[in-house]
């Protein structure tokens, strides 16, 4: 692949991370879905309890309302209340007479739909299966259909159905829905196009020198891409160790990023990926936190590790929620590390 449709690809991939961050595992972690586990929390969880109804075509359209009232009454599960003792509504805080209500003859069309798309016998269900995300968002959706025909599409009118359906007599629970909301999605669109991005280069031997050269001005390319104002970028090289060139907390100008990043030299070493790996890790918990801004680590390996284990740290990237890529460079390329490292 040229490195002009290489750019365009990993320019691609940025962009679906930035539109929905959880797009790519649909809240499954080490095989389990997330959204049918119980006490899962979270909102890239209730982002895709939501996908999963749009897909279903069981319901109307929602106009983000799910996720509004997800929100609101538990922020995503978050809140220590969510799954208090003997509540076990879930993060849509679904009362037990509610569930009861959803089981009536007249949702029957609904419940064959639920079995069809979900595998769900929607009336075996109980009260304590809401803890489960999907179904706790299952039975909000259901129980909206007693309450609208049409679902409203402003905040300010989505707040008088929050009052009807969670029972909110106060006066201040409308404002409350409105302004909190509107901070949240306000907060949320500025996030928008921001990201972290660390790149690791592979300086061994095995890659040789010409190829380092091209993945090195590819690299350049790659960061000239990107504002300095909206991206915080970071460069490490590795070798027999590791070696930091730059980090996200990096206060130089564009020209003098790119100045750098093309004159390092080639190290002409052994791979110890894993401590380009850690390094970086260590390096994103250390610098100032971004909440809500996506973290991309790109490494750029003939995928040969043979200093240290393999590619083991990568696991620390997962547990910080990093999204890693893999770019084979050099003449051989061990294509079982490159997945370790893209599929972590």
């Amino acid at each position: 692949m040229e490195l002009e449709q290489l750019l365009s690809l990993i320019t691609v991939l940025v962009l679906l991370i930035l539109i929905s961050p959880s797009s790519a595992s649909f809240a499954v972690t080490n095989g389990t879905d997330k959204t049918r586990e119980e006490y899962a929390m979270g909102q890239e969880v209730v982002e895709s309890v939501v996908r999963k109804l749009r897909r279903s075509q069981i319901f109307s359209d929602d106009y983000d309302f799910m996720k509004r009232s997800a929100y609101i009454e538990t922020k995503f599960g978050s809140d220590p209340l969510t799954f208090r003792k003997d509540f076990y509504g879930g993060i849509w805080q679904v009362p037990e007479l509610v569930l009861k209500n959803t089981k009536s003859e007249k949702f029957e069309n609904y419940h064959k739909k639920i079995k069809t798309s979900f595998e769900i016998d929607w009336l075996q269900i109980k009260w304590s299966d809401l803890v489960k995300p999907l179904y706790s968002g299952v039975a909000l959706r259901l129980y909206l259909q007693t309450r609208v025909t049409s679902m409203p599409q402003t905040i300010s009118k989505q707040a008088r159905l929050w009052q009807q359906v969670y029972d909110k007599r106060d006066t201040q629970s409308n404002s409350k829905f409105v302004s909190e909301i509107t901070e949240f999605e306000t907060n949320a669109e500025k996030c928008k196009g921001l990201f972290d991005l660390t790149i690791l280069l592979d300086g061994s031997g095995s890659v040789g020198e010409e190829d380092y050269k091209k993945s090195k001005d590819f690299v350049a390319e790659l960061f000239s891409t990107y504002s300095n104002t909206d991206v915080r970028k970071s460069f490490i090289l590795f070798g027999d160790d590791a070696y930091m060139i730059f980090s996200l907390s990096n206060n130089m100008t564009e020209a003098e990023l790119l100045d750098t990043v093309k004159t390092v030299g080639y190290p002409n070493q052994a791979t110890n990926t894993n401590a380009g790996i850690l390094m970086a890790v260590e390096m994103i918990k250390e610098s100032i936190p971004r909440p809500g801004i996506p973290s991309i680590m790109i490494i750029f390996t003939d995928g040969e590790s043979n200093v240290g284990d393999g590619v083991s740290n990568i696991k620390f990237a997962r547990d910080l929620n990093v999204t890693t890529f893999a770019i084979g460079i050099g003449a051989k390329i061990d294509q079982a590390e490159l997945h370790e490292i893209a599929f972590n």
